[in-house]
């Protein structure tokens, strides 16, 4: 039941209270499976998980978890698995969840929901991907879709990425504090890695085009330079996190490519969290890589759940809660931007550059 209580101790702090929402989620494998969950412990009316057949797993193994979950912390009878291809309540839902299982969320969805539902991200909308939510469509119907301040102080994310690298180096048996690392990429994922590392070691190379926190003094090298990694006498790791800048890092079309690398280090060892990298070009110059499957852009190869449960659990329920304070606001018959600056407001929402409904309309 230590799943549960961390369960209920969030849902406190963040006062998530779904009473009188009808929530639509995923049923998912691993850590996954406690979304649903979330949302029934939170007082939710009803919760739909949608789930279907991956490569992670079946649906019906994934929904024999969660019944099981469910029964076991009490609340089977608010949560109803269905197969996302057959389900047809989407019209009940008040929120609705950016969950794998639900996407794409695209227009055929989006007309059949009510005109005061609402879309929480459950993440920053800086990581937000067209190709997940018809946000055309969702402005036309007057869905607002609505990011999760990552810095909130009951959820805050932003000690993981930085945890997370030195647990991947970890992995590879990196002595973060003097082996010689080459950090690639900036944004706040990179940002937040570069601060993290340089507690234990002055002397890893960044290199970035978006240095972020402007009292974190670090020198960076352009994205562009890669090319001058084989100019340093020895390299131990090149660690990928480069979570918003879509240009070839490594590889055919780089700056280098790994063979290039691998002729002057051939034992180095090459990590990737994120990033545009070529993985043909990677496994044909032989070199040693983790892990073995590398996500494409966008996307991460590790999550901060190979170190905790707790991650998931507060970026779930930081979504929730975004969903409720703009979906009650919404019932109550405010605006869209209502909703959107009602969650800003609370600290725990974030609107896209320029406002949701001008976003992607240049």
């Amino acid at each position: 039941m230590r799943i549960k209580n961390i369960i209920l101790e969030l849902v406190e702090k963040l006062d998530l209270d779904l009473k009188g929402l009808v929530v639509t989620t995923e049923v998912a494998s691993g850590d996954y499976v406690y979304l649903p969950l979330i949302a029934a412990l939170a007082g939710a009316d009803k919760v739909y998980a949608l789930g279907r057949d991956t490569s992670y797993g079946k649906y019906i193994e994934h929904k024999a978890r969660l019944s099981d979950i469910s029964r076991a912390f009490g609340v089977s009878r608010i949560i109803e698995p269905c197969e996302t291809s057959s389900f047809n309540s989407w019209v009940e839902s008040d929120i609705i969840t950016n969950s794998g299982m639900v996407r794409p969320i695209d227009r055929a969805k989006l007309q059949q929901l009510k005109l005061t539902a609402v879309i929480p991200l459950m993440w920053e909308t800086w990581e937000f991907r067209s190709n997940e939510i018809d946000i055309n469509a969702c402005q036309e119907f007057g869905i607002p879709v609505i990011g999760t301040e990552e810095k909130f102080g009951a959820i805050d994310m932003y000690e993981y990425p930085g945890m997370l690298a030195l647990r991947m180096l970890f992995d590879v048996q990196c002595d973060f504090s003097s082996d010689k690392i080459a950090l690639i990429g900036g944004g706040l994922t990179g940002t937040l890695i570069a601060k993290t590392l340089s507690r234990f070691n002055d002397s890893f190379l960044w290199f970035t085009d978006q240095p972020l926190d402007k009292e974190f003094k670090r020198n960076s090298i352009p994205l562009r330079s890669l090319d001058s990694l084989i100019k340093e006498d020895y390299l131990d790791v090149i660690f990928v996190a480069e979570h918003s800048v879509n240009n070839p890092l490594i590889g055919n079309g780089a700056p280098i490519t790994f063979e290039k690398i691998g002729e002057k280090f051939p034992d180095v060892k090459v990590v990737h969290l994120c990033g545009n990298i070529d993985k043909e070009n990677l496994v044909n110059s032989k070199l040693s890589f983790y892990p073995q499957n590398i996500a494409p852009f966008g996307h991460m190869s590790v999550f901060p759940s190979v170190m905790s449960v707790k991650p998931t659990l507060k970026l779930f329920s930081g979504g929730l809660k975004v969903g409720e304070i703009a979906s009650k606001i919404r019932k109550r018959g405010g605006s869209i931007e209502e909703a959107i600056q009602a969650t800003i407001d609370y600290g725990i929402g974030q609107d896209f550059p320029g406002g949701f409904m001008s976003y992607g309309r240049d």
